[in-house]
C-alpha cells in the first residue's frame, strides 16, 4: 500500500497484486486496457474503427467484433463524462482519509478522482501511476 497526501487527503492506494481485492484488480485491468486502446480523441476513435473494418474485410468476425465493443464502450463512456483512466486509477484507491473505498461503480470512481485526485494531479501523472501499477502486476 501507498499513501499519498494528495490536495490535503490522505489517500492510500493498492499497489500490488499481493494486496488489492480481486473486484478492484478486474476493474483496474478492464479499464486500464481498454484506456490504453481508447481514449476520447477522434483520431483514435476514427484508427480504431479502420481496424473493425479491416478485420471486417479479413472476414475476422471476433476481433472486429471485439474492436466494435470497445468502440462503443469507450464513446458511451466519454459520453456520460467518464474518462476511462481515471476509473482505473479510482480502482486502485482503498481509502482516503482512512474511509475505505467499496463502491466501484464506473460513476463513484469517475467521481471520485474528479473531486479528491483530478484538481491536484496531471493527466500524465495519472497515467503514469497506472502504467506503473500495471508493471508491478505483470512483473508479479
Amino acid at each position: 500500500m501507498q499513501n499519498e497526501n494528495i490536495g490535503g487527503h490522505k489517500v492510500a492506494f493498492y499497489e500490488s497484486i499481493d494486496e488489492i481485492p480481486e473486484a478492484n484488480r478486474e476493474k483496474f485491468d478492464s479499464y486500464a486496457i481498454i484506456g490504453s486502446e481508447l481514449n476520447p480523441r477522434l483520431g483514435t476513435f476514427n484508427r480504431k474503427f479502420q481496424e473493425a473494418r479491416n478485420y471486417l474485410a479479413a472476414n475476422d468476425i471476433y476481433n472486429a467484433d471485439q474492436a466494435i465493443v470497445n468502440i462503443q464502450r469507450s464513446f458511451l463512456l466519454s459520453a456520460n463524462n467518464h474518462n476511462l483512466n481515471r476509473v482505473a486509477y479510482g480502482a486502485l484507491i482503498a481509502s482516503i482519509n482512512g474511509d475505505k473505498i467499496d463502491d466501484l461503480s464506473d460513476e463513484f470512481l469517475n467521481e471520485l478522482v474528479e473531486t479528491y485526485i483530478a484538481p491536484y494531479k496531471t493527466v500524465v501523472e495519472i497515467e503514469d501511476k497506472i502504467f506503473q501499477v500495471k508493471k508491478n502486476f505483470i512483473d508479479n
